[in-house]
């Protein structure tokens, strides 16, 4: 009678295979990573100010932008927004579909604030409100909830925008 004995599998190639296939996973994991950051970072930004109140703003200037907007992030800090550029003036619907806080939306036309929505909620569960100015405007800026009254921001203040400039170093 003969017995056929399968060569024990060798422990260090199974080691050496899973130990490069978890590299490769962490690497495509950092890189995707990466690649978020540039994005991000190659965003245009500019400051706005409003009552001597100054704040850094990044320009959703695509169709992609201004869709996904602030959503995804987990928070902004106090003197950070962003800022929606239109070419054209009209009643810009606003949603918080992916929002993980709460913020004021701001609505100016000619550089003046026309309307805002004051410390509107993150959504919980259920049908996603929208929020529509009373007038039209050709700029909404977004900043963390409550920022708009602690500043003192009323209709028609003034709202002095500087050029772009990319947040490139």
């Amino acid at each position: 009678m003969c017995h056929f004995r399968a060569p024990p599998l060798q422990p260090t190639r199974i080691c050496v295979l899973a130990r490069h296939f978890l590299r490769l996973v962490l690497i495509l994991h950092c890189s995707s990573h990466f690649m978020r950051a540039a994005q991000a970072d190659e965003r245009a930004t500019a400051t706005v100010t409003i009552r001597n109140q100054v704040i850094l703003v990044e320009l959703a200037q695509t169709e992609a932008q201004k869709a996904l907007g602030l959503g995804g992030r987990d928070a902004l800090l106090p003197d950070r927004g962003m800022l929606f550029p239109y070419a054209k003036t009209d009643y810009y619907t606003f949603w918080m579909k992916g929002m993980r806080f709460d913020l004021d939306i701001i609505w100016i036309c000619k550089n003046r604030i026309v309307d805002i929505a004051a410390n509107v909620s993150a959504p919980r569960g259920g049908p996603l409100v929208k929020y529509r100015p009373r007038v039209p405007a050709d700029q909404v800026l977004e900043v963390v909830a409550g920022y708009a009254a602690n500043h003192g921001w009323n209709l028609g203040d003034t709202v002095l925008m500087e050029s772009p400039a990319s947040s490139r170093k």
